[in-house]
């Protein structure tokens, strides 16, 4: 926490962390279908722990998805979820 804390870069990012002590169930499982609606754009670098979660495109109208497309660099992938339900 504290090394996180203080982290700076060459160029002014500053990092501010908190400590969250709620307390969250164990072992939730997500299913298949459930991540499958998810909008996630998972980092080269450890996807699976670090990733962005994007609106869900399905949702949006078409001039939306390419404004969200455009803003997160996901021109011309397919990145539509499903509706849920």
């Amino acid at each position: 926490m504290n090394l996180i804390g203080a982290t700076t870069t060459k160029t002014g990012l500053k990092v501010r962390s908190a400590l969250d002590t709620n307390q969250y169930p164990a072992g939730r499982s997500v299913s298949d279908d459930e991540l499958a609606v998810l909008n996630l754009r998972r980092d080269p670098f450890h996807g699976d722990w670090n990733y962005a979660l994007l609106p869900r495109l399905a949702l949006l109208s078409d001039e939306a998805v390419i404004a969200c497309q455009a803003d997160s660099g996901l021109q011309g992938h397919p990145t539509r979820a499903a509706p849920p339900g």
